[in-house]
């Protein structure tokens, strides 16, 4: 075990042993400024039995127009209780999204980026944000030829003015709904569009619309018998389709469906796709997949349509290529040049003849989509970075991150939240979302946080093995606890402040003893740890699994198994008594001690739960869904009382503020949502 230095004499300033426990006399955690104070909420005394005697009312609230970062709101000081339940409502939201595409407009003048929550429309100069569509889950963008319509596929095919940003037309599309690719015809007269089928998994629909009858000209399901369809992209002129299932690329031909060739097997399965300018070509990105400390990634370029391979293209070096894998694929305009993104914020472009990389570009965020400018001088990614080709040097970077969060940690005085995503952390003001400050450079992502009882520190589960420690009054980095290795997927403090947990990837659970600065113990899990929560008391220990959760003492002794494969959250009630376990389909409460079920919602066929949380107060049991619904049920007797709609896409985190003022969630459509007492 590597120590690293643990009480430099920052930390140490930080964690003192005081007799009894840590931080005799503590720093100062951050508080919004006087006019973003929060106020503060009567003390609600914690219950072992919460059952409400009232009669629940399981009425749905509607939710009003959320409200950005930087906008602030008013939280009811009565906090989310019994009588303020009907008046609960979405008060915020954080982020703009998940990215799914990028497009430059023809006179490279403006970027579009494609989320979740509808098209940003950025100045390709500056970055500065120009416009927002309203196309909500949109999966597509595309500018037409002339650049002045856009148009955007996702809950509906839409197209809409470039300059006055007004919705043109709107159509009923089948293959939008799951939108794998959108292109303009080259005279701007057509819209092709490729979508997975909804009435089957190994097929895709094409459809060709005809922008001047707004009619359906053509629609065909293409593909089948074989695996779900991931990945699919049209040629330039509309007349190819390539697709894969993550196993072999096949070509076909859009007119009538007819399959031109089935690319040869290489060792990794296939990710992104990009056709050349003239659609003469086709390149296939190979992420690796493989732990071996070895790169693997590759793009193999084909010649289309025989399949025969042309030619490949490396990136060699890198510790791991698990890590920094393949994610994003695009040829330049003028078929010159190919570039990759990869998931350790690097983008690589090469010349489209084979050989090395010419220029390697390092960003700022997480390039998820990369595209080239018109005239194939610049290249810009999803998280708006803007780069010159040629020099390689960082023309604009708007530092925007498009992307799900990993984690939400809310700091013990429910004043900030700390968010984790691809190597970096944002510690945000609860009050009004604006940002306290971001702490960048992490190795890889950022799977798990947790808040030092006292608030004084931060800690991060890394890509990297390690465990870093950051001072939350400035951000400042303290120490790394643990072992390089395999990535770490939880940590977490003990409520009484002398424990710290952490495990991941690696199949052991560590345990640091804080007052004596020592590493007590190490024992193996047999699966992956993905979650770890101790309980109130701090006796117990939760390792969520990817076998189940597994409950021990904290000398490393099993309690208590339960659940199964296919579980994503857990969480313990308020005197550990009981743990709530969501996944797979099945969300259930059982007696830590006997493992005895104390209730179990309902199977949805259509549905599935994804996350579980406690109230502080232990009286009310929060339940995320697949389908991005809330549900609030007494924790007692597990009568629903609420549901809560605004997610678009699977609740991936539920987290109660101190208090129980809100409820933050977050979700896999990249936004973080405040929940509370409508004013």
């Amino acid at each position: 075990m590597r120590r690293a230095g643990w009480l430099t004499p920052a930390l140490a300033a930080t964690l003192l042993v005081a007799g009894c426990g840590l931080l005799a006399t503590p720093e100062p955690t951050p508080t919004p400024p006087p006019t973003q104070t929060l106020t503060p909420s009567p003390t609600i005394t914690p219950t072992r039995t919460p059952t409400p005697t009232s009669t629940p009312t399981p009425t749905p609230t509607s939710t009003p127009t959320p409200v950005l970062i930087g906008t602030p709101y008013s939280a009811d000081p009565q906090g989310i209780v019994e009588l303020s339940l009907p008046r609960v409502v979405e008060l915020a939201r954080w982020g703009r999204g998940t990215s799914s595409d990028l497009a430059w407009s023809p006179d490279g003048k403006r970027l579009a980026v494609a989320t979740r929550l509808g098209v940003f429309l950025y100045d390709a100069a500056t970055l500065e944000q120009a416009a927002h569509l309203p196309a909500w889950d949109a999966r597509r963008a595309a500018f037409s030829p002339d650049g002045r319509t856009i148009a955007s596929a996702g809950e509906s095919l839409d197209v809409w003015d470039a300059q006055s940003f007004e919705r043109l037309v709107s159509f009923n599309s089948l293959a939008g709904l799951d939108a794998l690719d959108l292109r303009y015809s080259a005279d701007g007269q057509s819209l092709g569009l490729v979508g997975r089928s909804q009435a089957a998994a190994d097929k895709v629909l094409f459809e060709r619309w005809d922008l001047a009858s707004g009619s359906l000209a053509f629609s065909l399901s293409i593909g089948g018998p074989g695996s779900r369809i991931s990945t699919a992209v049209l040629s330039p002129d509309l007349s190819l389709l390539a697709a894969h299932g993550r196993g072999q690329v096949q070509v076909y031909r859009t007119a009538e469906g007819a399959s031109l060739t089935t690319l040869a097997l290489v060792v990794s399965a296939p990710g992104p796709l990009a056709f050349s300018p003239d659609g003469s070509r086709l390149a296939v990105g190979y992420p690796d997949q493989t732990r071996d400390y070895e790169n693997k990634n590759l793009v193999q370029v084909f010649n289309v349509p025989d399949g025969s391979l042309a030619y490949t293209l490396t990136a060699p070096g890198g510790l791991e290529g698990a890590l920094e894998a393949l994610i994003s694929l695009s040829f330049s305009p003028d078929g010159r040049a190919i570039a990759a993104g990869f998931a350790n914020q690097a983008v690589r472009v090469w010349a489209d003849a084979g050989g090395p990389p010419r220029r390697t570009l390092n960003g700022a965020g997480f390039a998820e989509q990369v595209a080239f400018s018109p005239d194939s001088t610049r290249l810009a990614s999803s998280a708006m970075d803007v780069w010159e080709v040629d020099s390689g040097n960082v023309l604009a970077s708007a530092n925007q991150h498009f992307e799900a969060f990993q984690d939400i940690a809310l700091s013990p005085d429910g004043a900030l939240a700390a968010l984790a995503g691809y190597s970096h952390i944002e510690l945000r003001y609860l009050s009004d979302g604006s940002l306290q400050r971001e702490i960048a450079g992490l190795p890889g992502p950022v799977r798990s946080l947790s808040f030092y009882p006292g608030g004084q520190t931060l800690a991060a589960a890394c890509g990297d093995g390690l465990v870093r420690l950051y001072r939350v009054r400035d951000g400042a980095f303290l120490s790394t606890l643990g072992e390089l290795g395999p990535p770490l997927w939880a940590v977490a403090f003990s409520p009484d402040r002398k424990w710290l947990a952490w495990g991941g990837e690696g199949q052991r659970i560590f345990f640091y003893d804080l007052e004596k600065d020592v590493l007590a113990d190490k024992f193996t899990e047999p699966f992956v740890t993905t979650g770890l929560a101790f309980s109130a008391d701090s006796t117990l220990l939760a390792s969520l699994t990817s076998n189940g959760v597994n409950i021990r003492g904290l000398d490393g002794v099993l309690v208590r198994s339960a659940g199964g494969t296919g579980l994503d959250d857990m969480a313990f009630w308020l005197d550990g008594s009981q743990i709530a376990l969501a996944g797979n389909g099945i969300a259930r409460v059982i007696e830590t001690a006997s493992g005895r079920d104390v209730a179990a919602l309902d199977f949805r066929p259509d549905d599935s739960p994804t996350a579980v949380s406690f109230s502080p107060d232990g009286a009310f049991l929060a339940v995320g869904w697949a389908s991005g619904k809330i549900e609030l049920y007494w924790a007692g007797t597990k009568d629903r009382l609420l549901t809560l709609e605004g997610h678009r896409g699977a609740v991936r985190q539920l987290v109660f503020g101190a208090g129980s003022r809100v409820m933050l969630s977050s979700g896999e459509d990249g936004t973080v949502r405040i929940w509370g007492v409508q004013p």
